[in-house]
């Protein structure tokens, strides 16, 4: 989904090269005002964007110091946009091989909670979609689509 307006838009173009590690862990972000002219929006867009970045833990701000980058494992990786901005990243593939070891950690109990706790459609969507899965295993696109489901 494309970003509405340019708060959004200016939110998912820093936090891309956040994500990317043009701008790293400890480094300082440019001022507001420089960020301003920078990507040609008003002050107002910036802070609004910065309060996204800041929202997702992506960094945070100190009087005396500015706006810094937070360290990665402070950020709030289960956010849509930080899982979006990471699979768009050129560490695409070492960042999805470490949600991929998260979800093997807590998707199990996941499973087991909603089975134990499913009605019977429940159970069947279950089944339904398991076998999904199992069917797509040598169509990439098709088996993200029923690991989604």
């Amino acid at each position: 989904m494309l970003p509405r307006n340019l708060s959004e838009q200016l939110l998912h173009v820093l936090g891309q090269k956040i994500i990317d590690g043009e701008f790293k862990p400890g480094d300082l972000l440019p001022k507001v005002e420089d960020l301003s002219e920078i990507h040609g929006v008003s002050r107002t867009v910036v802070r609004e964007a910065l309060k996204g970045l800041t929202a997702r833990r992506l960094i945070e701000s100190s009087t005396k110091i500015g706006t810094i980058v937070r360290d990665r494992r402070e950020w709030q990786w289960w956010d849509p946009d930080v899982i979006g901005w990471a699979t768009e990243s050129k560490d695409r593939k070492k960042i999805l091989l470490e949600l991929t070891e998260v979800r093997l950690a807590i998707e199990p109990a996941v499973v087991e909670l909603a089975a134990k706790n499913a009605n019977d459609a429940e159970l069947e969507f279950i089944k339904e979609c398991y076998q999904k899965l199992e069917q797509a295993i040598d169509d990439e696109e098709e088996w993200a689509k029923a690991d989604t489901e």
